[in-house]
Parts: structure tokens; sequence; C-alpha cells
């Protein structure tokens, strides 16, 4: 069974290849395995945020960046992945995500 990339994972893979890194030399920077870096990559697996132990901080840190960094940069691939939503006749506050009342 496959898994579908996630933003997250799309986000740590491009940045570790725009920084020219193995997995394995990320996995180092980071003290995770590289089999932790491989399916998060792969979005078979998801990441903690927060607490004493952060593996998204420990990879943001690995990749010179903050964890912030790289949910926006996941953020971003989201939207960019997503179809456009039609907003014929919707009313502004709804387009807002406000309660038309």
């Amino acid at each position: 069974m496959s898994a579908t990339p996630t933003p997250i994972g799309a986000a740590i893979k491009n940045r570790r290849k725009r920084m020219g890194l193995s997995q394995n030399e990320l996995s180092f920077k980071a003290g995770v395995t590289k089999m932790t870096i491989s399916k998060l990559e792969r979005g078979r697996q998801g990441v903690t945020i927060g607490g004493k132990t952060s593996i998204l901080e420990d990879i943001a840190a690995a990749l010179n960046c903050r964890a912030s960094t790289l949910l926006l940069e996941a953020e971003g691939a989201e939207v960019a992945r997503s179809p456009p939503r039609s907003t014929r006749g919707a009313s502004l506050d709804a387009i807002r995500g406000k309660a038309a009342k």
C-alpha cells in the first residue's frame, strides 16, 4: 500500500534537496533515523509539534529554518494543490468564512 506524500513531507524534501542533503545527512543533523525522514517525506509518518521533543523542530533546525517556515511552505503547497473554489453567487461574508446572518 502506497501513502500519498503530505504537504509537510514535501516541504521537508524540497528544502533538503535545495540544501543538497541526502536523507542520511539530514537524519544525522536532526538526530533522527533515516527511516523517519523517509517516512515523513513519503507521508507514512506524521510530525510532532511542541512538547519536550519535537521532530519537526529538530528537522527544521537541521534545515537552517524554523518549524513555522516548514509549516508555511507546506500550507503554500497545499493551497497550490487545491482546486480553486467557485465564489459565484456567494456573499462576501461567506467568501471570508463568516456565517451569513
